[in-house]
């Protein structure tokens, strides 16, 4: 393919600023959203890459994903599972025109492994690593491709693990010792397989959940 590619990355919950684009996907208006973005860089989509996810905000008192009760919830519903379901649905007639459609849909390992007690987070994240397999198998006669990407474990200042470095130093150097490779993932290196898998190099990759964890997980990925 000798072309330029477009693409959309959109991340983000409630109270999210992405792009410029105000709101973000705060209430997750797929549809007026997905407008706002192909009225700036045209009608031509290739790639969609979505990382739908509570404000950041939520997670500063607890360093790890929110607590089961019913309000975290159906906010989990709203933002996690029904913000990336609307943003694919609006953005997918833009896709289809292209000879190199795909999404990529940003889960959790969390999703593929229990890690303690019962957590809207991670079931919201394993919804979506069934919802991009079944909109695969939908898609693949179209031309277009859709894949999950599951990170585990990545260290950035302002995240989850830099905030709780800091904040339960004792459960960081837990986390931290279980990671074979000894050390925490890096946003770029979940950057670099994001890019892949929505790029034309993954062209015969689709319906997969791409597992970036410095083999985290114990479980065997078929």
């Amino acid at each position: 393919m000798n072309r330029e590619i477009t693409g959309i990355i959109l991340a983000g919950g409630r109270g999210s600023r992405m792009g410029g684009v105000d709101k973000g996907l705060v209430e997750f208006e797929g549809k007026p959203l997905v407008s706002r973005i192909i009225e700036r860089i045209g009608p031509q989509v290739d790639q969609l890459i979505i990382s739908a996810n509570r404000n950041l905000e939520v997670y500063r008192s607890y360093a790890f994903p929110v607590v089961n009760d019913p309000e975290n919830w159906r906010m989990g519903f709203e933002v996690d599972l029904m913000g990336t379901v609307n943003v694919v649905d609006a953005a997918m007639p833009h896709i289809e025109k292209s000879d190199a459609g795909s999404v990529t849909v940003i889960s959790s390992s969390a999703a593929v492994e229990t890690l303690g007690p019962t957590r809207p987070y991670d079931a919201y994240k394993a919804a979506l690593i069934n919802y991009v397999k079944g909109l695969g198998l939908e898609c693949a006669p179209k031309g277009v491709r859709l894949n999950s990407l599951s990170p585990g474990t990545i260290y950035f200042e302002g995240g989850r693990w830099g905030m709780a470095e800091e904040s339960d130093p004792a459960r960081f150097k837990h986390v931290l010792d279980r990671n074979p490779l000894g050390r925490m993932g890096t946003p770029q290196e979940v950057a670099n397989a994001t890019v892949f898998l929505a790029s034309p190099a993954a062209s015969f990759i689709t319906g997969v959940n791409l597992i970036v964890d410095g083999n985290l997980t114990r479980r065997v990925q078929y």
